[in-house]
C-alpha cells in the first residue's frame, strides 16, 4: 500500500504489520496499536471525548484484540516523531467492517493502513464529517453509492455545567429503573400521551432505562389534548375506530 495523505511523500508498506513514516509539516510514524497500549490510546481519545465515544467504548470492551469478535477491531495510530512519539491520531477498522475515525490531520493515512492490516472491505465510515469526507476520498469510495449518508449535529455538555431539573433536586420526582411488573402500565401511559415517536408496539420488548414517580398527576401537553379532541370529532363524524 502506498499512502500519500495531503500530497506528502510516503513510504511503501511492504509488510502489513510494518510501521511507516511520511513527511509533511511533521514526521509521523503510523503503525498498529498492540496490547498494552490501551492507556496510550485512551489518554489521546479522552482529549476529545464527545467525538470519540464509539472508539472509547469499543476499546474498553475488546481492547486491541482484532480477532473478529463483536466490538473488536484493528487500530492504527499516528505517532508524532517531533513530539517524543506522542499519539497524534487514531483510526480503527472494526469487526463489522466499519471504519471509525478520530479527529486529526492524519486520518487518511491511518485509514489506508488500517484497511491494509485487516485486508477486509469497508462497510462504513464514521467520525467527524471533515475526516470522514477525506477518508472516503483516500479510499477511493467517493463515487461508490452509500446506503446512508448523514451529517449529524453534535451536542456536548460538560458534566460540571449540567443543571439538575428542580423537580428532581427537590424530591418531587424520583428517577429510577422500572420493575418488570411496572412495564405494562408504563407502556400504556406512553401510548396514552400520544407521543408520535413511541407507543406500546414500538417499545414492546425493549428495556426502558428510567421512569418517573410523581406526587401528583402530571398535566398533559396542550398539543396532546388538541389531538384527542380531533380524534373524538372524527369518531363522532365518521364512526372510525377509536383506537390509536
Amino acid at each position: 500500500m502506498t499512502s500519500s495523505p495531503d500530497g506528502n511523500e510516503a513510504a511503501r508498506v511492504s509488510d502489513r504489520a510494518t510501521a511507516f513514516a511520511y513527511r509533511g509539516e511533521v514526521t509521523v510514524t503510523i503503525r498498529r496499536l498492540v496490547s498494552g497500549e490501551e492507556g496510550v490510546a485512551e489518554a489521546y481519545l479522552v482529549t476529545v471525548p464527545e467525538r470519540t465515544l464509539f472508539l472509547r467504548s469499543n476499546l474498553a470492551r475488546a481492547g486491541f484484540a482484532g480477532d473478529g469478535r463483536p466490538f473488536s477491531g484493528v487500530y492504527a495510530g499516528a505517532f508524532d516523531d517531533n513530539d517524543d512519539g506522542a499519539l497524534a491520531g487514531l483510526v480503527a477498522h472494526f469487526w463489522n467492517d466499519n471504519i471509525v475515525v478520530a479527529p486529526g490531520p492524519h486520518a487518511e493515512a491511518l485509514a489506508l493502513h488500517a484497511v491494509a492490516l485487516t485486508g477486509r472491505r469497508v462497510g462504513g465510515i464514521l467520525g467527524p464529517h471533515a475526516e470522514v469526507t477525506r477518508v472516503r476520498a483516500a479510499l477511493g469510495l467517493e463515487a461508490t453509492a452509500a446506503r446512508f449518508v448523514s451529517k449529524e449535529i453534535l451536542y456536548a455538555l460538560a458534566l460540571e455545567q449540567l443543571v439538575v431539573p428542580l423537580p428532581l433536586s427537590n424530591g418531587d420526582v424520583i428517577a429510577r429503573a422500572p420493575s418488570d411488573d411496572e412495564m405494562a402500565a408504563l407502556l400504556e401511559r406512553v401510548d396514552a400521551a400520544g407521543a408520535p415517536w413511541a407507543g406500546p408496539r414500538a417499545l414492546r420488548g425493549r428495556r426502558i432505562t428510567a421512569t418517573c414517580t410523581r406526587s401528583r398527576r402530571p398535566q398533559r401537553h396542550p398539543l396532546h389534548r388538541r389531538k384527542e379532541r380531533r380524534r373524538a370529532a372524527l369518531v363522532r363524524r365518521h364512526r372510525v375506530p377509536a383506537h390509536r
